[in-house]
């Protein structure tokens, strides 16, 4: 049947995937073996020590070094989060537009006359389908084409427009995909000296509701299907001169979806229509010492 013929080829692809990362890791190990970071060195070194010794190493390897190295972070500081153990200073708040909504005095000090004020503001996630496709265009002029990475590795999944392949309450989900490490044009690609551009196939998302994500290659291809890569997006460029406008004639349903989805989203509760709200509040704390 085509679910299972699905089903088979989304298992070939994981097992090919989990050969691939396999492979990265060992070369990854070679090449800290190469500069005196073995196994037992690891153990005790800091993290000075380790990011000179990947200085000596080519340009590919200390990329690839360091991503894992970097997803490798991001793993022990959400497992750290999960379990309180994690002791981290201001956060980045990401939205499209935060904007100060109002401002009060929670607090009084008699004697110094400081004042601790809650600060509130208006955050918006959203992403509209004109700065999703002003993305892609900059994207566009600027990248190498996709077509040359594929040829050297499968690894990672094309940038573009992508539509999940079953409805969530009788729906689609739609969103705009980008490779994390964007090859651009002004990079020189020594072939000989690169292995894979991005071991850990981690793709940026930027969704009309819920605004800037991430996703593994693995995940993305799994539940999204491609409509429209930035290789796609340039030869429609040609005909139509802007990526909206190329959209909106070629790919009408899904500019349709990413609209009707941003538009709907528009408030602070889900609505009971199955989509994460754009909009939010969030409380900041601020104090203020009276001069003397």
């Amino acid at each position: 049947s085509t679910g299972f013929d699905e089903d088979t080829m989304l298992l070939t692809e994981s097992q090919k995937s989990l050969q691939q990362r396999m492979y990265v890791l060992m070369e990854a190990r070679r090449g800290l073996e190469r500069v005196g970071i073995d196994s037992n060195q690891r153990k005790k070194c800091d993290i000075k020590v380790f990011l000179n010794r990947i200085s000596a190493l080519t340009f590919a390897m200390q990329n690839l070094v360091f991503r894992l190295f970097a997803s490798t972070m991001e793993d022990v500081i959400s497992e750290a989060k999960l379990t309180g153990e994690f002791e981290g200073s201001v956060e980045d708040i990401r939205a499209t537009s935060i904007e100060l909504s109002s401002e009060q005095i929670i607090t009084l000090d008699v004697s110094s006359g400081a004042s601790t004020k809650l600060a509130r503001f208006l955050v918006d996630r959203g992403v509209s389908l004109e700065l999703a496709s002003k993305c892609c265009q900059d994207l566009i002029t600027d990248s190498t084409p996709d077509e040359e990475i594929e040829a050297e590795s499968g690894m990672v999944a094309r940038s573009g427009f992508y539509i999940s392949r079953r409805q969530i309450m009788g729906r689609n989900l739609v969103l705009f995909a980008t490779r994390r490490l964007q090859l651009r044009k002004t990079v020189k690609d020594d072939s000989s000296n690169r292995m894979d551009y991005d071991p850990s196939g981690m793709m940026v998302l930027n969704r009309p509701n819920t605004g800037v994500g991430v996703m593994a290659t693995n995940d993305l291809l799994y539940k999204y299907r491609l409509v429209a890569s930035l290789d796609d997006m340039k030869d429609l460029l040609r005909e139509n001169g802007s990526v909206v406008a190329a959209l909106r004639e070629h790919h009408s349903s899904f500019t349709g979806i990413w609209q009707d989805t941003y538009r709907r989203t528009n408030r602070f509760d889900s609505g009971g229509i199955g989509l994460a709200p754009r909009l939010s509040t969030l409380g900041v704390g601020k104090a203020r010492w009276k001069d003397a």
